[in-house]
């Protein structure tokens, strides 16, 4: 199941939007070095929106990536502290790591920080989907277990969440987050952030027209998925997978409008059940793909 969400956005707002978060994050008793990844972030902001040409045109390609990526940083982080809020200290350590790495994923040599911000932002998805999400109950730490666990009413859930940067290392994170399943013996899904390897560069895409900038998001998610299908067909006992969670954020240009965007996107799918409308598999894709009805998938920067 797919949908789309689309979000305008100007320069002030992105500059105003980090600015709340860093205020919002420091209430929580953490500090925010001037050095993190949010910081930067805003210290970059503050001098694109005070430029004399920043739109698509006119910005040199290293300026709009790290504009769409600071956007797309501040969409999670919204969704982060406004969902996990009223019991933030059970997140507290996760989004302290969070606030580490490079404003540009391919400068980064570790992932630890975007690897917690994605466990964030898919808790804070869950949650304003209308699921009760917590982390995993350790029992034993010496044995691997999942990232998550969701609830609505008697349907339960545990998730492992991966990001992958590569193809080559797809089918590994996929054994590797069931076998996380497994160890904590409940079945689940794998949530799999894709972004870094549909877009290894960061290179700001060129598409003309909405549909032609949401359509090969979703296929190239889907044929990932399918790309996947021996891997995920391979995987035993079977009935403790779920199913598998893509998500991807890719910057990119509307070639008739030049304006820089960015696309989102959920897309849910069940491995080893048909998915009807009535199951609760389907309501979890259907919840989680479209969890904002009030804003849809795109992300416009207006100059």
């Amino acid at each position: 199941m797919r949908f789309t969400r689309v979000r305008r956005l100007a320069a002030p707002d992105l500059v105003e939007g980090l600015t709340s978060i860093i205020e919002g994050v420091q209430a929580k008793g953490l500090r925010v070095p001037a050095n993190c990844r949010l910081s930067r972030h805003l210290s970059f902001l503050r001098n694109w929106s005070e430029s004399s040409s920043p739109g698509i045109v006119q910005a040199r390609l290293i300026e709009l990536r790290s504009v769409m990526r600071a956007a797309i940083d501040l969409n999670e982080y919204v969704d982060i502290l406004n969902e996990l809020d009223h019991d933030m200290e059970e997140w507290r350590e996760k989004l302290e790591i969070s606030l580490g790495g490079q404003p540009l994923p391919g400068k980064e040599k570790k992932t630890t920080a975007r690897d917690a911000q994605f466990e964030l932002f898919l808790a804070a998805s869950l949650r304003r989907a209308g699921y009760r999400v917590h982390p995993f109950p350790v029992v034993d730490p010496t044995k691997g277990c999942p990232d998550l666990l969701a609830r609505r009413g008697p349907f339960e859930f545990a998730i492992e969440a991966k990001r992958v940067g590569s193809r080559e290392s797809l089918d590994k994170r996929i054994k590797e987050a069931f076998g996380q399943l497994v160890g904590g013996g409940r079945c689940g899904y794998i949530a799999i952030e894709a972004s870094r390897l549909l877009n290894k560069s960061d290179n700001i895409v060129s598409y003309r027209g909405f549909y032609a900038e949401t359509s090969p998001l979703f296929n190239s998610l889907c044929e990932l998925e399918a790309s996947c299908d021996k891997t995920i067909s391979a995987l035993q006992p079977r009935e403790q997978l779920l199913g598998i969670i893509w998500r991807a954020s890719l910057g990119s240009s509307d070639s008739a409008a030049r304006v820089p965007q960015i696309a989102s996107s959920f897309y849910v799918s069940c491995t080893n059940r048909p998915l009807r409308r009535d199951s609760t598999y389907w309501t979890l894709a259907h919840r989680l793909a479209n969890r904002d009805r009030s804003t849809a998938a795109i992300t416009y920067l207006n100059d």
